[in-house]
């Protein structure tokens, strides 16, 4: 039997254990093939109050992969998937691509290592999702789309045809970046946001249409 770890016990890692659960409980090839194990967070109280069955069973850190375990990704800050999931690869860690069992696959899509789909996404034909994106509730990756290497993007989020995200991009709920747009490397799209124009790296916008913000 193989064993699931999931990495980061936060929010995001929360419902990605919800989410395995409900494959387990309707997937009956991946119910006799993996078994939920535990998380791996580098604060050991991270689910105190909670109930998770196996909790907290080690630290990122400290974490030394065993030959039948496989890390689900649930990290949800770009930087750091970016930073620790190259890290735990070198040390021998596996990812797990994972696919809920109401997302949907059009033909030609292309899942790159370590990608979450939650429940109710789509990635359209023709498009890709780099190494160790997240795709949450209800959005969708358009046909041709490509989204590069540690992205997320949160729930109900369009990419549209052709449309392009580099590395380490973080979309906030509810945006929506329109047809053949291309977005560079490390920017933060806001929540409810309408991308019209190409981004530069590093872009930080926010608004309908979306202008650039800092915080104060």
């Amino acid at each position: 039997m193989q064993e699931i770890l999931v990495l980061g016990a936060g929010g995001l890692g929360r419902e990605v254990w919800s989410y395995l659960e409900h494959k387990l409980a309707v997937d009956a090839e991946f119910a006799t093939t993996y078994r939920l194990k535990g998380f791996l967070d580098d604060d050991a109280q991270a689910l105190d109050g909670y109930d998770y069955p196996g909790g907290v069973v080690g630290g990122i850190s400290s974490y030394k992969p065993a030959s039948s375990e496989w890390l689900v990704c649930a990290l949800g800050a770009p930087s750091v998937k970016a930073r620790l999931c190259p890290e735990l690869k070198k040390r021998g860690a596996r990812f797990l691509t994972f696919v809920h069992p109401t997302s949907t696959l059009g033909r030609n899509a292309v899942l790159g290592e370590g990608v979450v789909l939650a429940p109710y996404t789509q990635v359209s034909a023709d498009a890709r999702m780099g190494d160790f994106s997240f795709l949450n509730c209800h959005s969708t990756c358009g046909h041709d789309a490509k989204v590069g290497p540690c992205c997320t993007v949160s729930s109900y989020c369009d990419l549209t045809g052709f449309v392009e995200l580099g590395e380490q991009v973080f979309m906030g709920s509810h945006a929506t970046v329109i047809p053949g747009r291309r977005v560079g490397d490390g920017c933060t799209i806001g929540a409810g946001s309408a991308v019209v124009t190409h981004l530069p790296a590093g872009a930080r916008v926010l608004g309908v249409p979306a202008k650039p913000f800092m915080r104060k």
